[in-house]
């Protein structure tokens, strides 16, 4: 993994994050690498939802939608799927 990398969570699809814990794909540093490790990167949230059945709250902003099949896309992304 380099810096510049872009990574996904294999849940949700976020681009996981380690600097804010109230924004969506927010992952500790320490299980980014763990999750590269198992082939299971998954953010916090969908981590919890996954080992624990434990839901929390997601707090979108106008450019973000969820399509029907429950899935967080972007306003303007081409390759929605939806």
């Amino acid at each position: 993994m380099t810096e510049n990398e872009e990574l996904y969570c294999i849940g949700c699809g976020a681009k996981i994050q380690s600097e804010d814990k109230t924004e969506p794909g927010y992952t500790p540093r320490a299980a980014i690498q763990k999750g590269l490790e198992n082939n299971e990167l998954y953010c916090q949230r969908c981590f919890r939802l996954r080992h624990y059945n434990e839901v929390a709250d997601v707090s979108l902003t106008d450019d973000v939608i969820t399509c029907s099949a429950g899935f967080v896309l972007v306003v303007g992304d081409e390759e929605t799927g939806c």
